[in-house]
């Protein structure tokens, strides 16, 4: 069953981890995703990257604050 992003981002905000399949979200969703990850120290794995742009995995990594790991 998919969740929503803010049912993922209620379960990061109480400190659960989880995989997000991206090929399924938009950027700026695992971006907010990701925040809040790299700020409740929520680890967050995130697959099927491959229509995500370098620049963009950069931005989701930094703002994951060391929580966010790619599947390549």
């Amino acid at each position: 069953m998919l969740r929503s992003i803010e049912e993922l981002i209620k379960i990061a905000k109480a400190g659960g981890g989880f995989r997000l399949d991206a090929s399924h979200c938009t950027t700026d969703e695992v971006l907010r995703v990701a925040r809040v990850a790299g700020e409740y120290g929520a680890d967050l794995r995130v697959s099927r990257i491959s229509g995500k742009s370098t620049d963009d995995l950069v931005e989701i990594a930094s703002a994951g604050k060391g929580h966010v790991f790619f599947e390549i």
